[in-house]
């Protein structure tokens, strides 16, 4: 869900493999254009200790839908609210030291860290 600058409600709806970017139209016509203005997007970081935590991590993650991005041995899930809620959720593997946790900025023109 977005919602435009004047409040109109915007729902959209992409195959997996399409991104929005910053600058993408989404309609233009005679009266009116949206374009997106892509704010950037933070990832938490999660960094399994051992393979069988990196086994846990992986089906706590997919039995709550998470979107996910890999980086070498490390996964990002993206986050939408607060980076709290993601840790209480992963309870134990984050308490205990299981998984390493930390909050990265990404750059919303460039899609870099």
């Amino acid at each position: 869900m977005a919602t435009t600058r004047d409040g109109q409600e915007l729902e959209i709806a992409l195959p997996r493999h399409q991104r929005l970017f910053d600058g993408a139209v989404l309609l233009l016509d005679e009266i009116r254009a949206i374009v997106v203005r892509a704010t950037s997007r933070r990832w938490l970081r999660l960094e399994p200790r051992s393979l069988s935590d990196a086994i846990e991590l992986g089906y706590q993650v997919g039995k709550l839908h998470w979107r996910v991005r890999f980086e070498g041995e490390a996964l990002l899930v993206a986050i939408e609210g607060r980076p709290e809620n993601y840790a209480v959720r992963l309870g134990e593997l984050i308490w205990s030291r299981r998984v390493g946790m930390s909050v990265l900025e990404e750059d919303a023109a460039t899609g870099t860290f």
